[in-house]
């Protein structure tokens, strides 16, 4: 071993004995100037880094295709502080990647608070500190009325929470569903009378939208006697107006009964049994669920 390293010695020597001593020099100059330029270079990096223009806070998210229910600030607020690093720069090459590794292996109760997420379709970069990001959110669909109070749903049945939700000017308010049982859900989770909420949602999905919504005044869709739990004999689904006049709707498009009509048919029914009535308080109820559909009037008290 002792040769081999004497071997090598020798040949750096003839090597460096070759050069010459300004050459040998003039290297070491080169090799100086290039360390310095490298280590001013990286002391640059550092102080563009450290600007408050690189910084990304909460009015420099940006949510794309954001749909106008959804309260945007509350959204990037509630990124900003699960996701996103207090002092996040848009110059860290590592910040994305961080990002979405963060999200997907985030803890549960982190999720339960981003329960309105449902998935981070992309983020990119908008420099100088914008970070743009898109997401798929859960949309509500319909609110859950218990205990008097109303609890925002998605259409799987899913609690959201209200603060998020803005009304959009213009468009009627969500329906109410009543007549769930079990206790209010915490916000993410599912109500434990899943079948009831899912039969009331298709049917506000079937209604809402529907010219016979409006005419009808339709304000709240009734699950209580869903698959007939107090009542065989009677309507497992019944629409209430804001006149209290009850739509006998039979059973929701989710759980079909024998010969039941389709939701557009009972809408037909609908419009067409509107038609003859010229005051909707002084009828009862409005069965549209067959065939024939009809038209009872409230009683009348007789004076004594």
């Amino acid at each position: 071993m002792r040769r081999v390293f004497a071997f090598i010695g020798r040949k750096l020597s003839s090597v460096f004995y070759g050069l010459g001593v300004w050459n040998i020099l003039l290297a070491v100059g080169v090799l100086a100037a290039a360390g310095g330029t490298v280590f001013s270079f990286c002391l640059l990096r550092e102080q563009v880094r450290s600007l408050p223009e690189f910084k990304v806070n909460v009015g420099n998210i940006s949510v794309a295709d954001a749909p106008e229910w959804v309260d945007g600030l509350m959204i990037k607020n509630d990124l900003k502080r699960m996701l996103i690093p207090p002092q996040a720069n848009i110059l860290d090459a590592s910040l994305i990647p961080d990002l979405i590794t963060k999200y997907r292996e985030t803890d549960e109760d982190t999720r339960k608070r981003l329960h309105w997420l449902r998935e981070i379709t992309y983020v990119r970069k908008k420099y100088p500190n914008t970070l743009e990001l898109k997401l798929s959110l859960r949309k509500p669909v319909a609110r859950v009325m218990q205990d008097g109070e109303p609890y925002l749903t998605d259409s799987l049945g899913v609690r959201l929470p209200s603060k998020y939700y803005r009304k959009v000017p213009g468009e009627p308010d969500l329906l109410c569903i009543k007549g769930v049982r079990g206790r209010v859900p915490d916000e993410g989770a599912k109500w434990s009378d899943t079948e009831a909420l899912l039969a009331g949602i298709s049917t506000v999905e079937d209604v809402a939208e529907h010219e016979s919504r409006v005419n009808a005044g339709i304000t709240t869709v009734d699950v209580s006697n869903f698959g007939g739990r107090i009542d065989m004999s009677q309507t497992h689904i019944v629409l209430w107006t804001y006149t209290q006049t009850r739509v006998l709707w039979g059973h929701a498009r989710s759980h079909p009964g024998f010969d039941d009509l389709t939701p557009e048919e009972k809408l037909h029914n609908l419009n067409r049994e509107l038609a003859g009535i010229r005051d909707l308080k002084e009828i009862d109820y409005i069965q549209v669920y067959s065939r024939k559909p009809s038209t009872m009037p409230r009683k009348r008290r007789v004076p004594r």
